[in-house]
This record gives structure tokens, sequence and C-alpha cells, in this order.
């Protein structure tokens, strides 16, 4: 007996998949653990596990297929349910590169005093931009423009042409996952070269997997186009994965930071040798850890007192190693290497750094050893 089905919601039949995916994720992590920490076996059963979730794939989005393509359970009604998953999916990735992205951004800008305070930090050699990274600049837009065809393509029924389109696309990703490969054979730093190779390395590095991930999904639905699978109704896969591809772009971002600039420019310019490149350094450690208005203010009022004595004996140890004094009425959550002498602040403020002793072993063993005056 035929049940005839009343609603346009779709009721999937039990299926062992979820099961055998969670089997193999925990297989998965559980052997990479194991290999991680050098205990027999870790290997096989971590390659045990990827291949169970790649099996459980693979099996799971066939059965998708079948029911969207060959059993017509995808009604209009069921196509809502993966749009607005990949709409809230493409907004989470929006925040996850943007993480990277602003943690970059505030690193460059802000450069700590645990490296120097300069930009890439000393000994980091870095890739030249107007080589293999604008060519990858310029292939996102050009794949960008190719399944933007395909999609056309699709919307006005010319088949042979949406496939043209999407062999296109794909070739340009293929393209830009190898020139990232030579790009990351050829740099001359590592993902553990600072906090310059760890941010590059992160947000390249995700931008790749996701690069990787999209052009398996443009190879996918470019056999269904050939299939004959995508139609100008009903194709919600293929529009998950060009828009995808077209969002697959780098966030431009308007630091905060910059506000500090002209404050660091105008200390830098005072002295010259070990001060000018401790005060900077110190600088750029403060705005990291506490309010860049209050700083910036106070910078900006002991001007007039700091180039009346800019090569006094008196003022010579402006800075203290980090450790020895704290700003703790500024109510800073860590310790900071800023320590100038008191006589520099408002005398509202001079209470919150003790008097600097002027004897010659207590500079010698605070300041230090290329510190000269």
């Amino acid at each position: 007996m035929i049940e005839s089905q009343r609603h346009s919601y779709h009721l999937v039949d039990p299926s062992p998949w979820p099961i055998s995916g969670s089997l193999g994720a925990l297989a998965t992590t559980v052997g990479g653990v194991m290999y991680m920490h050098s205990f027999q076996g870790g290997a096989r059963l971590l390659s045990l596990g990827l291949i169970f979730i790649l099996y459980t794939m693979f099996v799971w989005w066939r059965d998708v297929l079948r029911e969207s393509t060959l059993e017509g359970h995808h009604t209009k009604v069921v196509q809502l349910g993966p749009r607005y998953g990949f709409i809230l999916f493409i907004v989470s990735e929006v925040m996850f590169f943007f993480a990277f992205f602003r943690a970059s951004s505030h690193s460059s800008l802000a450069p700590t005093v645990e490296i120097g305070g300069i930009w890439p930090p000393k000994g980091i050699g870095v890739l030249d931009p107007w080589e293999i990274p604008f060519l990858n600049t310029l292939i996102p837009p050009s794949s960008g423009a190719a399944v933007t065809w395909a999609h056309h393509a699709i919307l006005a029924g010319k088949e042979k042409r949406a496939v043209y389109a999407l062999v296109a696309t794909v070739l340009l990703a293929l393209v830009f996952t190898g020139f990232q490969g030579m790009e990351y054979y050829q740099a001359p730093s590592t993902i553990s070269d600072s906090i310059y190779g760890s941010t590059f390395f992160l947000a390249t590095g995700f931008h790749g997997f996701h690069v990787i991930i999209g052009t398996l999904f443009l190879i996918i639905c470019g056999i269904r186009q050939y299939l004959g699978h995508l139609t100008k109704e009903h194709h919600v896969g293929f529009e998950a994965a060009a828009c995808k591809q077209r969002r697959q772009g780098r966030l431009l971002m308007k630091s905060d930071l910059l506000e500090i600039d002209p404050v660091i420019r105008y200390l830098s310019k005072q002295e010259t040798g070990a001060v000018q490149a401790y005060v900077t350094d110190v600088i750029n450690h403060a705005i990291v850890a506490t309010d860049m208005t209050f700083l910036k203010k106070e910078f900006i009022e002991c001007e007039d007192e700091y180039e009346s004595y800019p090569n006094s004996k008196d003022y010579a140890p402006w800075v203290l190693q980090k450790d020895l004094l704290r700003f703790r009425a500024l109510g800073l959550n860590e310790s900071l290497s800023l320590a100038f002498h008191t006589k520099l602040f408002d005398p509202v403020y001079s209470y919150l750094i003790p008097s600097i002793p002027s004897h010659p072993e207590f500079v010698a063993r605070t300041l230090p050893g290329n510190f000269t005056y």
C-alpha cells in the first residue's frame, strides 16, 4: 500500500551514518593524541579513523543526492534548511577569519617589547609581496567571476557552458593551491617563528584549507552538472559552493591602534641608539597592556619637559626592566615595562612611580647591557 504525503517536509529514514561518523571522529581524535605522544598503534588508529570519516562522508552525501535528485524529497520548504544553515556557516567563517586578521593587525601595529618593538621581528624573513602573493591575490576574484559565469549558465539552461565554467573555476582553484604550496616551500620562516609566523601561517593556512574544501565542493558540482542533476529550479548545492567561492577573500580592517603612531614617531626622534630603541619598545608594550587614550595623553603632556632634558645624566635610567616596577594604580593586569622618571609626569601622577636611585650599581643592575649614556 502506497502512503501519500500531505506535507512539504522530508522525514528522513533511519540512517547508520551519524553513528559511524561519530566513531570515526573518536578514532581520529584518540589516534591523533596517541600518535603525538608516540604510543604504539597511534598512527594506525589515526589513519583508520580518517578513512572511516571519509567513507561516511561519501555514503552520507550519496544518500542525500539520491533523496534530493531521484526521489524528489527536497521541496522548496526543505531547501530553506540548507540555505539558512549555509548562511550561518558563512557568518561563522567571517568571525573565524576576523580573529586571525585582527591578531595580525594588532601584532604588526603594536609590536611588543619581547620581539624588539619592530615588525616583522628582527631575523624573520618575509616573502616578496609582488611575486607569488600578488598572483594569489588576483586568482580568487578570477575564480569568483568564473563561478558566477557557471551560475548564470545554469539559470539560462546552458549545461555545456556551465560545465566549462566550473572546469575553469576548479583549474584556477588548483593553481591557487599550487602557488600557496610553492609559497610555503620557499618561505624563509615557519609557524614557530615568533608571532609573525604564527599569525601568517594560521591565517593563510586555514584559508588554503578552505580553498581545498571549496575545490572538492566544486568538483562534485561539476560532475553533477555533467550528469544533468542540476536544474535552473533546483541547484542548492551549487549555490552553496558558489557562495563559499565568492567569499574567499581578505578582510580589510582599520585598526584603532593607528591613532598612537604620532606618539611613537615623536618619542623615537628624541634620542638615538639604545635609548631610542628601548623607549620605543616599552611604548609598544604599553599600548598592548593598557588604555591607549590615557597613555597618549600622558606622553603628549610631558612633551615639553622631555625636550628640555634629552641628554641630562639625571634622566639616563629612562626605563627599568619590566618585572621591577608595575603600574598597579593604573589597573594593569600584567607587568608593564614602562617606568619613566617621575619628573617626566605631571606632579599629580608622580606618586605612581618611586624615585629612581642614581647609584651606578643600581643603574648597572637594572638597565640592559648595551645601554650607554
